[in-house]
């Protein structure tokens, strides 16, 4: 630091102040990080799709195999194509 009569000059307290503030907000955000990285990690669940919801609901019981057999031939048939023109 540069001293003026025993005193420190205007730029040195601002160096100084900066380097305080500076010095805190390292602190902070190297605690937030060791706080972060510390957590367990969440999985994100994946979203439900409707062979997923079938299979559930049928192993809770909700619905019998009969029910399951035919709601699952729907949702794997393919799709049927029209070879009609649509109306002018």
């Amino acid at each position: 630091m540069v001293w003026v009569d025993n005193q420190l000059s205007g730029w040195a307290w601002l160096a100084m102040v900066v380097m305080m503030v500076a010095g805190v907000a390292a602190t902070v955000l190297a605690v937030l990080v060791l706080v972060r990285a510390a957590r367990p990690q969440r999985e994100v669940a994946a979203p439900a799709t409707p062979l997923k919801v079938l299979a559930d609901r049928f192993a809770r019981g909700e619905i019998d195999e009969d029910e399951y057999r035919s709601r699952l031939s729907v949702l794997t048939a393919e799709p049927a194509v029209s070879n009609r023109r649509p109306a002018d």
